[in-house]
């Protein structure tokens, strides 16, 4: 049986509103997920998915409960983290490597295929406070995607660049089912159907099942 590499126990998440009173976005969420798992995250909106993966991902902390995390892991929420606007692309790359622990072997090994599959090339040279925001999304994307990472969480991922880097970045992501381990929030039900194992509904801020994504979706679709 494959080891255990994300644990979530007794999860929850309060915040405090303008006029002073509490608001529980997520309350005592558990699950755990083995390498190679994919869990997919829906809900209406309000239901805490965004919560929930920052929380994962660390931008937020939680009020209660706490997540323990066997390896390292990337985050869509944050991709840009680690680049600086003066460096060009390609040191920009190197710089990431260097932040998350990678020698310059490891990255020379993989920078390629990030130049190849970002499609800058041309500019990849150039000082990234000169890109656009779409250039540089595909630049901080790619290179999320081919360093390696135990745990990948992704927001909505397919709303990121234009549609051929959308197919891009679906075919990638399919690539690590059941090879990396990731967590996906998504409003589209056919992604889900076809990116992930199991799917966790969340309504109200708890968890109303979690497990089997065909019955996960008929679920969430038909007790709106």
């Amino acid at each position: 049986m494959n080891e255990i590499i994300l644990k979530v126990e007794n999860l929850s998440k309060k915040f405090i509103k303008k006029d002073g009173t509490e608001f529980w976005a997520l309350k005592d969420i558990n699950f755990e997920l083995r390498k190679g798992d994919s869990l997919g995250i829906i809900g209406p909106n309000g239901s805490g998915k965004s919560t929930l993966l920052k929380l994962l991902s660390g931008i937020l902390k939680p009020t209660t409960g706490k997540i323990i995390l066997y390896g390292t892991s990337a985050s869509v929420l944050d991709i840009g983290t680690g680049f600086h606007p003066e460096l060009t692309g390609i040191e920009n790359i190197f710089l990431k490597g260097e932040l998350i622990g990678k020698s310059k072997k490891e990255v020379n090994k993989v920078i390629q295929k990030i130049i190849d599959f970002s499609e800058l090339a041309d500019f990849i040279n150039e000082p990234i406070k000169n890109y656009s925001s779409g250039m540089f999304v595909r630049l901080a994307f790619s290179t999320l995607l081919f360093f390696d990472f135990d745990v990948y969480f992704f927001d909505e991922v397919l709303s990121v660049g234009d549609k051929s880097f959308r197919d891009k970045i679906k075919e990638q992501r399919n690539s690590f089912l059941g090879k990396k381990t990731f967590v996906s929030a998504s409003h589209d039900m056919t992604e889900v159907l076809e990116s992930v194992q199991k799917v966790c509904v969340l309504k109200q801020g708890i968890i109303d099942f979690i497990g089997d994504k065909n019955k996960a979706i008929t679920k969430y679709i038909f007790e709106k």
